[in-house]
């Protein structure tokens, strides 16, 4: 789902909510519709104002594209303003100002994608080659890292209208999904061990510093999906998703690695929270 504006909710069906009166104690009162299902919804902010770009599949067919709308053209029946074939994961896709990352698979390599959307299309700025199917992007700055199949993570400079390669993490035990990329720091979400923190460095290096283990990929589908950081008076606040955590479950740190600070995770099965826990480095 995502939001277009305060009040304004587009679902990942495709259906718009206006929360105005939910936010005063009343129902959300249902809007419009576009008419898609998808599996990623995002507003972005363009020259011709906000957009909405849909990550679509097809259950029955491989068909994976990201598509462009105007949610404020109800009008026109919200017409699709441009389309682009991705043929790969379309959950993962970032967006950040006008720009969108995504993965890409021409032929049987598979690339980060970088478009930018001016006056209403989607133009293509960049590709560069990926070590497989991506899972999740994250940017800080001119870097960005994306988790990819189930051994690795990259990381990339942006230069200008250019992707440039820097490096890559590989691993036989690691499953990474979520990433989220803050400070030269990778924090990423293991399907069965949990939160994964790694320090970049030169030449280009990624180093496991920080780690909250988990057991979720083990005793269901899903695993630990999603991570996300915060900053809380100046303190470093990780977030991740892991559906079930094993009493005494270990927690290893490199305190040389880590910034100091409150580190916090948020412990969650079904949706629903169940637990918190928390460490500090010092």
């Amino acid at each position: 789902m995502a939001f277009v504006n305060d009040t304004l909710l587009l679902l990942s069906n495709g259906k718009f909510y206006n929360l105005q009166s939910w936010f005063q104690g009343g129902n959300p009162e249902f809007a419009g519709e576009i008419g898609f299902g998808c599996e990623t919804i995002r507003a972005i902010q363009t020259n011709a104002g906000t957009r909405v770009i849909a990550g679509l599949s097809d259950l029955f067919l491989p068909i994976r594209q990201i598509a462009l709308y105007n949610p404020y053209d109800s009008l026109q029946g919200y017409p699709l303003l441009d389309i682009d074939s991705t043929n790969s994961n379309v959950n993962g896709l970032l967006i950040s100002g006008d720009t969108v990352f995504c993965g890409k698979k021409t032929g049987n390599t598979f690339y980060l994608a970088m478009f930018r959307v001016v006056n209403d299309s989607l133009i293509l700025i960049d590709t560069v080659p990926a070590p497989a199917e991506i899972n999740g992007i994250s940017r800080d700055g001119s870097l960005v890292a994306v988790t990819c199949g189930m051994f690795w993570f990259s990381w990339y400079y942006i230069d200008g209208n250019t992707l440039v390669q820097m490096g890559t993490y590989f691993d036989w035990h690691f499953s990474p999904t979520g990433v989220y990329l803050k400070n030269n720091l990778v924090y990423t979400a293991d399907k069965f061990y949990g939160l994964k923190v790694f320090q970049l460095s030169e030449p280009p290096e990624a180093t496991l510093v920080a780690e909250c283990r988990g057991t979720g990929g083990w005793t269901n589908m899903f695993g630990s999906t999603a991570v996300n950081v915060g900053s809380n008076q100046g303190r470093k606040v990780s977030s991740f998703i892991i559906p079930e955590l094993m009493p005494g479950s270990p927690i290893h740190i490199d305190r040389n690695g880590l910034p100091a600070g409150m580190y916090v995770c948020t412990i969650r099965s079904g949706g629903e929270l169940i637990a918190i826990g928390k460490f500090i480095v010092y």
